[in-house]
């Protein structure tokens, strides 16, 4: 389990359950320590590890963890990243056109 938080922590307290499978868990594994409170969805396939309250930080991480591996921070939540806001509305990502995904909170499925 140290590689699983090591990555967690470089991640901001997230992770997809790609890279936990990756890092030789199972589906039921992960299916088990979320049933134990270790593992928090926070969207489909992507998990808090320890806690169900992640930062703000790690709310921008498991939004682009969930569009998948082309995706970015975008717009008013890329300027609050880089200081050039306080605040956002919602959390936006971009991915590309060919990306086609809907995940709970988002307005559009066209690639942005």
């Amino acid at each position: 389990m140290g590689e699983v938080l090591e990555l967690a922590a470089r991640q901001h307290g997230v992770v997809t359950g790609a890279q936990l499978v990756a890092l030789g868990l199972s589906r039921g594994g992960i299916e088990h320590r979320a049933r134990r409170g270790r593992l928090f969805r926070v969207h489909r396939n992507v998990y808090a590890i320890g806690s169900p309250t992640l930062t703000r930080e790690g709310r921008w991480m498991a939004a682009v963890l969930a569009c998948g591996p082309d995706a970015v921070l975008s717009q008013e939540s890329a300027a609050a990243l880089w200081g050039f806001r306080d605040r956002e509305r919602e959390i936006e990502v971009s991915v590309p056109p060919h990306v086609v995904r809907r995940y709970e909170g988002s307005a559009h499925t066209d690639g942005h």
